[in-house]
């Protein structure tokens, strides 16, 4: 199956109580971290060769990493807004908009934070989020620090708190220091007023950091131990994307030269690896936090994701507006009770399946009809796919992938074998062996945009037109 029809992933998988470590069997208490641009494989443990992750791999040596989690894509440039807001409602960008409203008739959905909360949670939003005051009010109790915006310049990020018990009140915050720290600093408050307060509800901590995402500022401390004469290309480093997906000179593209240069994009991933280092260090210090108010393994589910990845350099590219992993992959990792520790799973899932998932710990409903699944349930895909606005779709299954441009009236058509071609360097597409294979990921797309209420025509179709590349 490609992917749950709409309204059976609420019935998926049974409904689960938490053992506390200091209160009878309670729901646990939920703390989130989600990046801007954080690229599934930009973690140590993983293996990357350059990014320093200490933190976020002792997060993973304590649960779950799910090695093959990808976003649904975005209907525009500014992935991460539709992405959170896939996350947050449980719905494809084909039925909600960034707002988390109904994209016919502009009705506000049922939102994650905001269910949470009517079931009983302390629910604290903290950092960036990109999708509407209006929903941000459904969705929280309490804001600290909360940015209203998709990028700034890190050392001067406007945020409000939210005055409780005054109608939603903002009060501005000064904008002194890194925005890393600053939401750290938010996020470790949120649980000091949550100490204060005796609170008997199980707390929901949702914490939004804007790195690694551009201008990749931080301290000198940071960047210096990231040289360049030490800084390796990335495996898919291109100097120019083979052919033209549409999406080649808008803002992400323009912040490096054309063609690229080995050097700039040396330096573009330093400057990442260094802005990641620091936001490490912040979730460090946030999660040490938490254990010194008591929340453990024991009684509290500990999540790290992102909403998208980032090219930078990789094919050509250095944004996230197109469908190669390097785009669509984030990372995502899950630690606390029913969870693992130290488990690898390979499962095909989406980074948005933490909406079921979380209802499910805090043993509340589904609103109603969702797109995607607990990641609790037995139940697996077969395929996952991704569109990026109306140039691209893509499908993969558990080792080929297919993406499907169509640009500047131009087909293309690439095909890759995961399993040999981690890197997607070498398209499969022409040759004749793949005929199969592209009928089947054709039937798979076609599949997977009736599943994602995607409209769009032509994508799916296996044989390749004439003169495509």
């Amino acid at each position: 199956m490609v992917g749950l029809p709409v309204g059976l992933a609420a019935s998926v998988g049974a409904r689960y109580l938490w053992v506390m470590n200091h209160r009878r069997i309670q729901r646990p208490h939920i703390i989130v971290t989600i990046a801007d641009d954080h690229r599934y494989d930009a973690l140590s443990a993983l293996g990357d060769p350059l990014n320093r992750t200490a933190h976020l791999d002792r997060l993973i040596e304590r649960g779950t990493c799910y090695r093959r989690a990808y976003i649904p894509g975005s209907p525009h440039g500014a992935v991460c807004a539709p992405s959170r807001a896939q996350l947050h409602t449980g719905l494809t960008q084909f039925r909600t908009t960034d707002a988390l409203c109904s994209p016919d008739d502009q009705s506000p959905h049922p939102a994650l934070g905001g269910l949470l909360r009517d079931a009983g949670y302390h629910t604290v939003g903290v950092g960036k989020w990109h999708n509407s005051d209006p929903a941000f009010r459904r969705s929280f109790e309490f804001g600290r620090g909360v940015f209203h915006g998709g990028m700034s310049s890190h050392f001067c990020v406007g945020n409000v708190d939210y005055v409780p018990d005054t109608a939603g009140e903002k009060r501005n915050n000064d904008l002194a220091g890194h925005s890393t720290d600053l939401f750290t600093r938010s996020a470790i408050g949120a649980i000091e007023d949550y100490q204060r307060s005796n609170d008997e509800r199980p707390l929901f901590l949702y914490v939004g950091y804007t790195a690694p995402h551009d201008p990749r500022d931080t301290y000198w401390r940071y960047r210096r131990q990231y040289p360049l004469s030490d800084t390796p290309l990335p495996a898919s480093f291109m100097p120019e994307h083979p052919f033209d997906t549409g999406t080649l000179r808008i803002r992400d593209e323009l912040l490096a030269e054309f063609p690229r240069t080995e050097e700039e994009v040396r330096q573009h991933n330093a400057d990442y690896a260094a802005i990641l280092h620091h936001m490490d260090d912040g979730i460090g210090r946030l999660h040490a936090a938490a254990a010194d108010a008591g929340f453990t393994a024991q009684n509290t589910l500990f999540i790290h994701t992102a909403d998208h990845g980032l090219a930078v350099g990789r094919h050509g590219l250095m944004g996230k507006q197109s469908l190669y992993d390097h785009s669509m992959r984030p990372p995502l990792i899950v630690a606390g009770p029913g969870f693992e520790r130290g488990v690898d799973d390979d499962r095909l899932c989406y980074m948005q399946d933490l909406f079921l998932t979380l209802l499910e710990a805090a043993g509340v409903d589904a609103p109603g009809p969702c797109d995607f699944v607990s990641l609790r349930s037995t139940a697996r895909r077969s395929h996952v796919g991704a569109a990026y606005s109306d140039l691209m779709r893509m499908v993969r299954d558990g080792r080929h992938k297919v993406i499907r441009t169509h640009a500047r009236g131009q087909w293309h058509t690439q095909l890759f074998d995961l399993a040999d071609d981690p890197h997607e360097l070498n398209n499969l597409a022409q040759r004749p062996e793949a005929r199969p294979i592209l009928a089947e990921l054709g039937a798979a797309m076609a599949d997977w945009q009736r599943w994602a209420g995607d409209p769009a025509e032509g994508f799916a179709d296996a044989a390749l037109p004439v003169g495509e590349s």
